[in-house]
């Protein structure tokens, strides 16, 4: 067992935590800005934008975009824990999903042998799973390149997937382009959405029942049919779908994968995420056992 070294955590607000939730002396925490149509900012560290309100303004015609974190904000809170900590872990959000990672990674060489950025290729639970056991690691003494190594492979045990209701959400967060979501709006279809990989689209689907089988299908992709035999867990993000709905992708869940109701874990998806899902949109995550052979 290597020396045991101080190691302190950076995370941003797709993690799905706020504040207290998650800072503690070794760990902080940066945010996201959440701009809406109007040109009103909104710090993304749910006090003022939450859940709640995010859904409300959809209803009444509001959307939104974001815009990544500043190094400048970063460069802060690094300095403020290298006062205590020999080296530090930055993680990010999917660069997939945002360009946050690639605006930060530079931060490696100025503070070369202290700072380290992770793309974790993930949002939400997954990151705050990763960020558990990494310090875990840590903790008891594990070499810090070890779990470093760990943590940037940890997406190859993990697949999220989304699908919304519609293409407007995704065309007002200027994810999609107007013209093309108007002929797919028009075929009524929905998108399924990976985070992983800028831009990168998971199908396309007319009906609800479809997206959760398409959802479905892309996670045996990804692992293999390995993985309809007990899964680590599955996480249901459920943004307001309808309760028939949401017990429909429950049962299938449950059954498709073969696991107990415990390690079905159901939850608001964070809100850097629920801007461009909207209501009625839904996600699923899941956790494999088993190494993903396609994610290199």
């Amino acid at each position: 067992m290597s020396k045991k070294i101080k190691v302190g955590y950076i995370v941003d607000s797709s993690i799905g935590l706020y504040g207290e939730e998650i800072v503690s002396e070794d760990t902080r925490q940066v945010f996201f800005n959440i701009t809406d149509k109007n040109d009103v900012e909104y710090n993304d560290d749910n006090k003022v934008l939450t859940s709640k309100k995010i859904l409300e303004e959809f209803d009444s015609g509001n959307f939104f975009k974001t815009s990544a974190v500043s190094p400048g904000k970063v460069i802060l809170e690094i300095e403020d824990l290298l006062e205590k900590y020999e080296k530090i872990i930055i993680f990010t959000v999917s660069s997939g999903l945002s360009s946050y990672y690639d605006n930060i990674k530079y931060l490696e060489e100025e503070y070369k042998n202290q700072v380290y950025v992770v793309d974790t290729k993930e949002i939400g639970f997954a990151i705050k799973k990763m960020v558990e056991s990494a310090k875990e690691k840590i903790n008891n003494g594990e070499d810090f390149f070890e779990v470093l190594s760990y943590c940037k492979d940890y997406y190859k045990y993990n697949f999220t997937s989304f699908t919304c209701q519609n293409w407007s959400p995704l065309v007002n967060s200027g994810r999609v382009p107007k013209s093309l979501s108007k002929i797919l709006n028009a075929l009524k279809t929905r998108p399924v959405i990976n985070f992983d990989i800028k831009n990168k689209l998971g199908g396309i689907v007319k009906s609800f029942e479809s997206s959760v089988e398409k959802i479905i299908s892309q996670f045996k992709k990804v692992f293999g049919s390995e993985i309809f035999s007990d899964p680590d867990y599955v996480v249901f993000y459920n943004n307001r779908i309808d309760q028939k709905k949401a017990e429909y992708i429950r049962e299938k869940i449950l059954k498709t994968f073969k696991i107990s109701k415990d390690k079905l874990i159901e939850m608001f998806v964070p809100n850097l995420v629920l801007v461009y899902t909207a209501n009625g949109s839904f996600g699923l995550h899941i956790k494999s056992k088993i190494k993903s052979k396609n994610r290199d």
